[in-house]
């Protein structure tokens, strides 16, 4: 990973290398990602990557309810 000028934690660095190395894996074997910050991909993995410890949280203390609606078919 080419780490940019400009000044970044090592958390921070870490993050987004794990991030390119996880694109990469789910695109197949024997790949490289490089980390661009405007990759769709990787900005859709960041977003998910923020709700687990939300969602972790909210089970831990019985506030997460899952919803769901059947799906038939309107005319049978």
């Amino acid at each position: 990973m080419i780490v940019p000028g400009e000044s970044l934690s090592a958390g921070d660095i870490l993050a987004r290398a794990d991030q390119a190395c996880f694109s990469a894996k789910r695109h197949g074997r024997n790949l490289v990602h490089l980390y661009n910050h405007d990759d769709a991909e990787l900005l859709a993995l960041r977003n998910n990557a923020q709700w687990l410890p939300l969602i972790r949280d909210a089970i831990a203390h019985d506030r997460f309810m899952l919803v769901f609606q059947p799906i038939i078919p309107a005319q049978q």
